[in-house]
């Protein structure tokens, strides 16, 4: 057994020595190539800021990837490639146009420094991610319902009329004029402030395309003015918030001549803000009309029809300017201008039959008239409010609001014409109403939020009204041929109301209310 182990040790060797350098060259083929490193940093072209997390990619010239990693927190990188032969270093980066070297070969064993690569931003990159929602037309809450103007496809040019016309409770007649929940006894507001017109008139001048949203207050507290007995209309108002220079503007119009035009230009600057604007507007409605009432009264049955038609023309044309100033903390205040004038017409040009039948004798008259009868109501306005909000801290909330508006010229018009068949006028009345007013209301309230979601108010709010004027009326004459001043119906008249409220904390949100009339 030692002599065969001796024997395969000297045929080893001897085989060695005769073969050293083949053996050494296959060594040589089978090993790996000796790797190289690749390093660089990639930059912003603009500002030379290093990209961080950027892909580096090594690809043969097939587009095979070879290897690949990312930059560092510096924006340089490092890769290692034992490839021999030609190759390319790519680059990408969203918000980045792609990067592609030049053909590359690196050196077994070497590092290749590519230095500073700057990549250039896209021009058709992603500029910003846009969400778009639809708001639920109408949301109820406990106290208030909100309706959203941009969702009332149909209010569409129009007023505030036409976005709440739609409403359950809202009811709006031939003539154009708004109920709610059967009463024309609402107050609106705008933007939190009492608006120096009423009712139907006071939604009329706002156009739809200026509304982003209306409150409808069911059960104002006491802390609102306490008069609208149902309840308070809330228009909300868009606004800009754009810094410097802006503007809002809207023009209206329809087959039936009606026209609109309301502008406001902003000028914001820090803590302040100015804005002035106006509206001029003529909102025109046509209806037909059809009517049949039956009456008996003492035997005598009365049976009348009227058919024609019914046409309104309210004009608009008002100019408004004011200061806001806000911190953006504790302090706001707010100082506002308003004023014009409305004219409003309505009327009707119908024809009337009337049949009577004389209860017991069979006999009756028939009766033909065209009935002609027109409205107008015209007046000039003048308003100025303030508000001041002071909020020392997150909890605690002070405001104190006033508003003082004049009416300086106010005429109310009524006319009625009644003519036969034969076209000679058969009756007839005038009236006119001249009529001066003001009013003013101020408030001073406190608010307290104790705690997410709670809060604790207490105030106290006065309000007062008052209007002057007299009231005249014309008959028609048939014997004189004229219309002839009634003496004894020239009515003057003076009219004060004051109100007084108080809110405070007390069980189940009770408010304190004092309301005293004086005629």
């Amino acid at each position: 057994m030692r002599k065969a182990a001796d024997f395969f040790i000297i045929f080893i060797e001897t085989y060695l020595q005769m073969n050293l350098p083949a053996f050494l060259l296959s060594l040589l083929f089978f090993a790996e190539p000796a790797p190289y490193s690749l390093t660089g940093k990639i930059v912003d072209g603009t500002d030379g800021a290093p990209l961080v997390a950027a892909d580096v990619i090594i690809t043969d010239m097939d587009d095979s990837v070879l290897t690949h990693g990312t930059t560092g927190e510096d924006g340089s990188f490092s890769l290692e490639s034992a490839w021999e032969g030609d190759f390319l270093l790519t680059v990408k980066m969203m918000g980045y146009d792609s990067f592609v070297s030049e053909k590359l070969r690196g050196s077994p064993g070497g590092v290749l420094d590519l230095g500073e690569i700057k990549m250039n931003r896209s021009s058709t990159g992603l500029e910003e991610v846009t969400v778009v929602g639809e708001k639920n037309r109408i949301v109820y809450k406990l106290d208030r319902m909100s309706i959203s103007s941009s969702s009332s496809i149909t209010a569409a040019g129009g007023t505030a009329v036409d976005v709440l016309s739609g409403l359950p409770s809202v009811l709006v007649d031939a003539d154009g004029n708004l109920s709610f929940r059967g009463s024309t006894g609402f107050l609106v507001y705008v933007d939190g402030k009492p608006s120096p017109l009423e009712g139907t008139a006071a939604l009329l001048q706002i156009p739809a395309a200026l509304i982003e949203d209306i409150e409808i207050l069911t059960t104002p507290s006491a802390r609102y003015r306490t008069d609208g007995d149902a309840g308070i209309i809330n228009i909300k108002t868009k606004k800009s918030a754009s810094d410097q220079w802006s503007g809002l503007f809207t023009l209206t119009g329809s087959t039936l001549g009606t026209w609109g035009f309301d502008g406001t230009l902003n000028y914001r600057k820090g803590r302040n803000n100015w804005y002035v604007g106006g509206t001029l507007q003529q909102i025109k409605g046509r209806s037909d009309f059809l009517q049949e009432k039956k009456t008996e009264v003492l035997g005598i049955g009365t049976v009348s029809r009227s058919d024609g038609e019914r046409w309104s023309r309210n004009g608009t044309y008002t100019a408004r300017a004011g200061w806001q100033y806000s911190d953006g903390n504790k302090h706001s205040y707010s100082l506002d201008f308003l004023g014009g004038r409305t004219d409003f017409w309505r009327g009707g040009d119908m024809v009337y039959d009337e049949t009577r039948v004389y209860s017991g004798t069979g006999l009756g008259e028939d009766s033909r008239y065209d009935s002609h009868d027109r409205y107008n109501l015209m007046k000039d306005f003048y308003q100025i409010s303030h508000d001041y909000v002071w909020r020392p801290d997150d909890r605690n909330e002070i405001s104190l609001r006033n508003r003082f508006r004049y009416d300086g010229y106010s005429i109310e018009y009524t006319e009625s014409n009644m003519f036969d068949a034969s076209g000679s006028r058969f009756e007839g009345t005038r009236g006119y109403e001249e009529e001066h007013h003001w009013d003013c209301d101020a408030s001073l309230a406190y608010k307290l939020s104790y705690r997410e979601g709670g809060q604790l108010e207490t105030g106290f709010q006065y309000t007062t009204y008052s209007e002057h004027g007299g009231y005249r009326i014309k008959y028609w004459d048939r014997e004189e041929g004229e219309f002839v001043w009634q003496d004894d119906l020239a009515t003057p008249f003076y009219y004060r109301r004051q109100v007084y409220s108080g809110l405070a904390p007390a069980p189940r949100r009770v408010a304190a209310q004092m309301t005293a009339d004086m005629i």
